[in-house]
């Protein structure tokens, strides 16, 4: 992640181009996220991490 920051030659502004992969990066994290609750709540999902994992299975 930290080298994704470091911009190409000849980047010509190079302040958007840090905006655009920060921003892109959490709106992936936080559309994970989204799912993730949302599963929980629908599926009544229990937290304790051996049920969690025999359920996907």
């Amino acid at each position: 992640m930290l080298v994704a920051m470091i911009p190409p030659p000849g980047t010509a502004d190079i302040w958007i181009y840090e905006l655009k992969v920060t921003g892109g990066s959490l709106l992936l994290v936080l559309g994970g996220l989204v799912i993730c609750w949302r599963a929980k709540r629908s599926n009544g999902f229990d937290s304790s991490p051996r049920t969690n994992f025999i359920s996907l299975w």
